[in-house]
């Protein structure tokens, strides 16, 4: 029985990793609680023709605020459901994780030790791919709900690397 399962799941894996796609690609966005913009990278593995998974890694502009330099960054992973796939357009709800990053450096001359904290949230939200050649322009918005509880928006393009 064991060696059908095995077999079963190598089966099931192999033929997945032959119909997979690779897409990566960078973005520019925006969220509504940071009030900053930033720019990041993204990829996306597909498993079918239906769901994959997004990793996002997204820097935030810093801001200098005259008593000190304030940065985020995020890190994000994604589940994407496409639940309209057609020639031009496919659009996919999400959901997942964020981990949200956050540092102020002080200026020396005030004498204060620099602070960072992070933030868990959970993410959902929808996205649209836009296929017009060998680069996919996308757009998605989606709502953090956690810590830093604000609605994002990322505009970006992704490249197939593997079909």
């Amino acid at each position: 029985m064991k060696k059908v399962l095995l077999i079963t799941l190598f089966s099931t894996l192999f033929c997945s990793a032959l119909t997979a796609q690779i897409r990566v690609g960078g973005m520019l966005g925006t969220g509504t609680d940071i009030d900053r913009w930033g720019l990041g990278i993204n990829a996306e593995y597909l498993f079918n023709e239906k769901m994959g998974v997004a990793p996002k890694l997204f820097f935030y502009f810093p801001e200098d605020t005259g008593v000190g330099k304030i940065s985020f960054w995020e890190l994000n992973a994604d589940f994407h459901y496409y639940f309209l796939s057609e020639d031009v357009v496919s659009v996919y709800g999400l959901a997942g994780l964020n981990f949200l990053f956050g540092k102020i450096n002080y200026d020396n001359d005030l004498f204060l030790d620099d602070r960072s904290d992070s933030d868990v949230g959970l993410n959902l939200g929808v996205g649209a791919n836009f296929f017009v050649g060998k680069v996919i322009p996308f757009a998605e918005l989606k709502y953090v709900a956690g810590g830093a509880d604000q609605a994002v928006i990322f505009l970006g393009v992704k490249f197939p690397i593997a079909e």
